[in-house]
């Protein structure tokens, strides 16, 4: 935003003697019409720590430095006033970023006067807020729109996940692509209206693909405002959560399905009814808009509600303890119903219980039979007890995450479909065997002590994270909520556990974690270098050193190059991994090609004091190749085993025919590679010491490109250990006919 300055007179001012008030708060310059500078006030000399007026013409070019300012002062003599911004450098060398007003006048000062409001840390705190906008659209979906809804700008996660082509970013518009819910309690034209007013609105939102199919997106649209505060653009920064958007929609399905088999009500954690299905309402005699919103207490005798004993219920639910029993209620006008119920918490991903929902079936006539004592109708309702069990373990079947009952030594007495498959077991298979057995080192999940307070009720429910080893040997990571549990028909059961697959978070963690150490270490190394030298620079270019001076610029040079090799990375990986890469294959010599490869790498190898030597080579072999791509792969080969080898080590380049196929080979003297680390080591943002305080530099995506171009060529890559030191990493790509 420009700022408000005052008008000046036109007309000379020589008899003028009273002192101006404005130069008292304002930094005025007075300047001659060909721009030399004549006269600063007070506090323009302190802005700039010097009076810039006592230089020569020469030297006030030097300390200005910014060709605008000349075209600015050129422009004066069109129009009375002009206004711009330009930098100076202050009496320590720093830029000052300075809006400056031009206006022509004529006083014994000088012909222009030249009015400046230093705007530097305005400046540093826009560049701020942009770069963190950049690092944001590295992980998130950004896209700008104009304030008719008109795409104006997006990234490539953006572009992705809604399907759209480059060559239609005009076209699109967020109207076209919108569903009518997208904004939930208000239409879009309202909601587009209130961001153009000014106001962020936030949540989650469904899309419409173009080729199909629902897109939901987490995140907020934010109105963006130009220099004068009127809004200009709208903003939308967010994440792609269709994938669990869908499996909560599933989940629901199967909620849907328990509910047409059996009387389901859902509770707030402090016992209000939330919902309730058809079979609840009519067992109970209610409407819904009768129940809901009441507490549960209204289907519970009042002599039993009063109780310590049904606070405690709920406390024990509120803590995420499964609960089942059978249960004397009350439906409308007093009717007595007897109920088989389970009350089953429902955890957040983190762990913690949102909400419950009871399933219930009716036992009232068995519960009759009973108080009649009528032999007939007792077996009757023993077999209504069996069939209410075989009710409870059908529920846990088709649990969307994995359960299982326990008996005292916590062996597996019955489990469902999904801890099989999270499990990799069968069900047959998991009823043999402990819930220790999934958990290495096979150690007991329950302690002797946590048995005895679960037991005593003084835990009501044991909750943690876990290592499970799958049946093929594979890893993931489970959370467990152990509670315990008796079963009216079955005295053997002693515990129920809930086993909730959190692999994906936590490898997600991981990632993050890894990525951050890596990048942090990586960027900040180069940095140093840079801001060290460039604060020593001064000192040699003082005294006359020229040596010193070009030592230190060499310095922030090579840290610059390396800086800019991290970023190319980056962004090449990201590139690679959503195949924006166009390929130019054709038939190419390979001897050529290996020898232009090691001519590349060797300074890069005399720095490490490693050398290249390649292996004998057909020089009439062909290989189908993109002839640059290729470089690039045995740049990053050549250049790894440089890395990892010790002083004085060769590094071995060869290639020969091998079934049709060109293998190519790059053998070092290292330490080789962990057989642990092989699933691993062509992943992004692995090394096999991915620890910030590593020796060996990198971002860890050096191999993940080189996959990537490898298999986009046709080919296929991998490594081996040699037998008595170091490592070989083979590249087969298809031979081309002469």
């Amino acid at each position: 935003m420009r700022a408000n300055f005052p008008d000046y007179p036109q007309q000379r001012q020589e008899d003028s003697c009273a002192p101006d008030p404005s130069e008292e708060f304002l930094a005025l310059a007075w300047l001659s019409d060909d721009g030399n500078i004549l006269e600063t006030n007070e506090v323009f000399q302190k802005m700039l720590g010097k009076d810039i007026s006592k230089l020569s013409r020469a030297e006030q070019a030097k300390a200005i430095g910014d060709p605008g300012f000349y075209e600015l002062l050129n422009g004066i003599s069109r129009v009375p006033t002009a206004q711009s911004e330009i930098q100076l450098r202050n009496s320590d060398g720093l830029v000052l970023w300075l809006q400056v007003s031009l206006v022509s006048q004529v006083s014994l000062k000088g012909d222009i006067l030249m009015v400046a409001q230093d705007i530097t840390d305005t400046r540093r705190k826009n560049r701020a807020a942009h770069w963190k906008l950049e690092a944001l659209s590295q992980t998130r979906l950004v896209a700008e729109m104009d304030l008719s809804g008109r795409l104006v700008s997006a990234n490539g996660h953006f572009k992705k996940a809604v399907g759209l082509p480059d060559d239609r970013l005009e076209e699109f518009l967020l109207n076209n692509m919108t569903t009518e819910n997208f904004f939930e309690d208000i239409t879009c034209e309202e909601a587009w209206r209130k961001l153009c007013l000014g106001a962020t609105i936030s949540g989650d939102f469904r899309f419409h693909r173009e080729s199909g199919g629902d897109l939901w997106l987490r995140g907020s649209f934010d109105p963006v405002a130009c220099d004068d505060d009127r809004i200009g653009t709208i903003l939308f920064m967010g994440q792609d959560i269709t994938r669990a958007t869908q499996e909560k929609i599933d989940q629901d399905g199967q909620m849907r399905a328990l509910s047409r088999a059996q009387a389901v009500v859902e509770f707030a954690l402090d016992g209000t009814v939330l919902t309730a299905n058809s079979n609840f309402l009519d067992l109970f005699d209610y409407e819904l808009g009768q129940v809901q919103g009441q507490h549960h207490r209204m289907f519970v005798p009042p002599e039993d509600a009063a109780t310590a004993a049904y606070v405690e219920f709920w406390n024990r639910l509120g803590q995420g303890e499964f609960q089942t029993a059978e249960f004397k209620r009350i439906g409308r006008n007093g009717k007595e119903i007897w109920i088989h119920a389970s009350y089953n918490p429902i955890f957040d991903p983190f762990g913690h219980p949102i909400k419950i929902v009871k399933f219930a079936s009716d036992i009232t006539n068995r519960k009759n039979a009973e108080t009649l004592g009528i032999r007939a109708q007792v077996e009757s309702a023993k077999e209504a007890m069996r069939e209410t069990e075989a009710q409870f373990r059908a529920t846990i079947d088709v649990a969307p995450v994995g359960m299982a009952l326990l008996d005292e030594d916590c062996r597996m007495l019955h489990v469902n479909a999904a801890l099989a498959q999270f499990s990799g077991y069968s069900v047959e298979e998991l009823l043999s065997m402990r819930l220790a057995d999934l958990i290495p080192p096979a150690r007991r999940v329950i302690s002797e002590a946590q048995r005895d307070l679960l037991k005593t009720g003084q835990m009501k429910l044991i909750q943690m994270e876990r290592r499970v080893l799958r049946k093929d040997g594979t890893e993931g990571y489970a959370l467990l909520h152990i509670s315990e549990q008796r079963s009216a028909n079955s005295e053997r059961i002693e515990f129920i556990v809930q086993i909730q697959d959190i692999t994906e978070r936590r490898m997600m963690d991981q990632i993050k974690s890894d990525f951050v150490a890596t990048v942090s270490h990586e960027l900040r190394t180069p940095l140093t270098s840079i801001q060290g030298a460039l604060k020593l620079l001064p000192l040699p270019i003082a005294k006359g050193d020229q040596a010193g001076a070009q030592k230190l610029l060499d310095i922030a040079s090579k840290n610059g190059d390396r800086l800019m090799r991290l970023v190319s990375d980056l962004l090449e990986a990201e590139k690679f991994s959503s195949a924006d890469m166009p390929l130019s294959l054709g038939a190419e010599k390979v001897l050529p090609q290996l020898e232009h490869a090691i001519q590349m790498n060797t300074p890069y190898g005399e720095q490490l004091d490693v050398s290249f030597l390649l292996d004998e080579v057909d020089a009439d072999l062909m290989i189908r190749i993109d002839p640059a791509r290729f470089q690039q792969v045995m740049s990053n080969l050549l250049s790894n085993a440089a890395k990892f080898s010790p002083k004085g080590a060769v590094v071995r380049l060869g290639c020969e025919e091998r079934e049709g196929m060109i293998l190519v080979t790059v053998s070092d003297q290292g330490c080789g590679i962990p057989e642990s680390f092989r699933e691993k080591i062509f992943e992004p943002f692995t090394q096999v010491d991915n620890s910030a305080t590593r020796h060996v530099g990198g971002t860890g995506l050096g191999l993940n490109i080189t996959r990537l171009l490898v298999e986009r060529m046709d080919g296929s890559i991998g490594f081996e250990n040699l037998a008595l030191r170091g490592c070989q990493f083979w590249v087969m790509l298809p031979k081309a006919l002469s």
